[in-house]
């Protein structure tokens, strides 16, 4: 039977998930979505440089954002395009992890359920074959809240010896 990763990661929380959630994420062929975020950059020049290497959103308070997900067996492929400045990502599951993968960049996340909303927690980072030590690790936390036509989404990556990568926050609407 097939099934897409969020379903298998979440399990039975799956079904906890608010409706709008679950059609998206439950959703075996993908989802388009798309929506306003405000974007906040932390400051510096390290920061500054990641955020360029990385093609992580652009700073603005009304960036544009849509959202394309396509689902295959076992993974699936997100293109997200941030008033042009494209950042795409392969997932899949393992060990009970959402792995997205950045280029050479993989990124581990738990997920759980938290009174209907999606919740995410990077507790992985690996570059290539090598595995982050935590105090290299990024800490990501992000949600997803179900609001009548979508979610709204709250996204902060930082490092613990360099602080806040990129914060966004905003309504994302489901398409299809």
């Amino acid at each position: 039977m097939a099934t897409t990763i969020f379903k298998e990661i979440l399990g039975k929380d799956f079904n906890k998930l608010d409706p709008i959630l679950q059609r998206a994420y439950g959703n075996e062929e993908g989802f388009s979505a798309s929506g306003i975020v405000n974007v906040t950059h932390g400051t510096g020049p390290i920061i500054k440089l990641m955020n360029k290497t990385l093609k992580l959103p652009p700073k603005g308070p009304q960036v544009k954002v849509s959202l394309n997900v396509k689902r295959n067996p076992g993974y699936e492929y997100w293109y997200r395009d941030f008033d042009g400045q494209i950042l795409e990502s392969e997932a899949y599951a393992k060990n009970g992890l959402l792995m997205e993968i950045f280029g050479n960049i993989t990124l581990g996340f738990k997920l759980t359920e938290e009174e209907g909303a999606l919740a995410y927690q990077q507790v992985f980072s690996q570059v290539g074959k090598i595995k982050l030590p935590d105090w290299l690790n990024a800490k990501a936390v992000a949600i997803n809240k179900a609001t009548e036509n979508g979610w709204y989404i709250e996204i902060e990556s930082s490092y613990p010896v360099i602080g806040k990568l990129v914060r966004y926050e905003g309504q994302i609407n489901l398409e299809s």
